[in-house]
């Protein structure tokens, strides 16, 4: 894996209830790869694209109210 940034993504959705809790899902982890090709004296296009490749999964649970230990 390259050194430098994580990018973590997840679907988020309401309770069931429509409560203002969310919940995460699909906790997806992305390290950015930047595409392209250097012509020397040309042009130079690394860094204009760029592809997230999957480098891990994560799950979240929600923090405990504030004052509390797990």
């Amino acid at each position: 894996m390259p050194p430098g940034p994580l990018y973590f993504d997840a679907k988020c959705a309401r309770g069931r209830d429509g409560a203002v809790a969310l919940r995460m899902y699909d906790g997806l982890i992305t390290v950015k790869e930047e595409v392209g090709a250097d012509v020397p004296g040309l042009f130079r296009s690394r860094g204009i694209l760029a592809e997230f490749k999957v480098v891990g999964t994560f799950s979240a649970v929600p923090a405990p109210p504030a004052g509390q230990t797990g």
